[in-house]
Formats: C-alpha cells, structure tokens, sequence
C-alpha cells in the first residue's frame, strides 16, 4: 500500500503522482482532492479534515473514510465489497452498491436512511442517531443497529443470524426472527420482553437451556 505524504501534496492534490492500487491518506490536512484513478482498489483516509468528496473509482473494491468532517459525497463505486464509513457528520446519502457484501457505516448523524443493498451480509450501523427504519436486506445475517435511538420496528430479515440492537428505545415491534437468533438486546425494553415470553411460552426453554437467546459474542 502506497502510503501518502504531506510531502507529496501539491496545492491540496496527488495529481502528479503515479497512479496506485491502493493508498493511505493518514492526517492529511493539506489534501483536497484525490485522483479519480481506475488502478485502485483499496483506500484508506482517515483524520483528512479539508476532503470534500471522494471520485467514483472503478474497481474499488475495499474503501474506509474515518474522521474527515468535510466529506460530502461519496463514488459510485461499482465493484465495492468492503465498505467502513464513520465520524462523517456531512455525509448524508450512502449510494445503493449492488456489489456491497460488508457495510460498517458508523456515528453519521445525518444519515436518515439506508439503501436496500442487494447482496449485502453484514451491517453494522452503530450510533446513527437519525436513521429511523432499516430495510429488509435480502441476504443479511449480522446486523448491529445499537444506539439507533430512532428506529422503532426491525424487519423480518429471512436469513437473520445475529442482531445487537441494545438503547435503540423506540423500537415497538416484534419481529417474528426474535426467540430464532442471537439478539443483544440491553436498554430494548420491547425486544427483551418479547424474546423472554416467547422462551418461556415454547418448548425451547424446557429441552435446550444450553442454547440460550440471548449469546455474548
């Protein structure tokens, strides 16, 4: 991985540099733009507060934006597999990526939704304190939701395996996959209570007390 020095920052831009796989932009307060080129496929930018937004790399496929206050907008990336997003308090639309299998989309206060991704596994999206329902991932099966303080139902997600949703207070829906997966669900009065009478009210609780609901991970 090519890492990017302030040495190689010229009037905020990498231009001049030969194009990369992949890069670092590590504490950077210099850099304004990056290089829209089609040879990467994994970035890294964290601590870059003057970065307003980032190009639409073509075969990007694994990206992470920590801690750059100003970024705006986000590529359409076509080929993303590895997304990690967070302390980006200006992004507020996350594109639908078609490829996106991993989505850790973190502390974004201004994000009020997120899309539909077709094929993506694992969602985290802790502390987005906006976002207020989350959609039926077709294919998902980890998703931790908690201090989503706003949301008040969670989706019957068909292939749902884990889920940590612990402070989100407003949920008031019981989802049919609640006594079935592993679920943390501390500060979630509904869920708790509903998983605990569907324990106590089946067969589950009597044969199988080694398997228990509710398992640290």
């Amino acid at each position: 991985m090519f890492k990017i020095q302030s040495s190689d920052i010229i009037n905020g831009r990498i231009d001049h540099i030969e194009p990369q796989e992949s890069i670092s932009c590590v504490d950077l307060e210099e850099l304004v733009e990056l290089p829209n080129w089609s040879e990467l496929t994994m970035v890294i930018i964290v601590g870059c507060p003057n970065l307003k937004c980032l190009p639409s790399w073509p075969n990007v496929t694994d990206l992470m934006c920590v801690k750059c206050e100003n970024v705006e907008t986000l590529g359409e990336w076509s080929n993303i597999k590895r997304l990690h997003i967070g302390v980006c308090p200006n992004v507020k639309f996350i594109p639908n990526y078609k490829s996106l299998i991993t989505a850790n989309v973190l502390y974004l206060d201004n994000v009020t939704e997120l899309p539909n991704w077709p094929n993506v596994t694992f969602v985290c999206c802790s502390h987005c304190t906006n976002l207020v329902s989350l959609p039926n991932w077709n294919k998902v099966e980890h998703v931790r939701c908690g201090g989503c303080k706003k949301i008040e139902f969670l989706p019957n997600w068909e292939n749902i395996k884990f889920v940590d949703c612990q402070d989100c207070n407003e949920l008031n829906v019981y989802p049919t996959w609640v006594n079935k997966v592993n679920v943390f669900t501390q500060n979630c009065p509904i869920l708790l209570y509903e998983s605990m009478c569907a324990m106590f009210q089946t067969d589950f609780f009597i044969k199988d007390l080694e398997h228990e609901i509710f398992d640290w991970c």
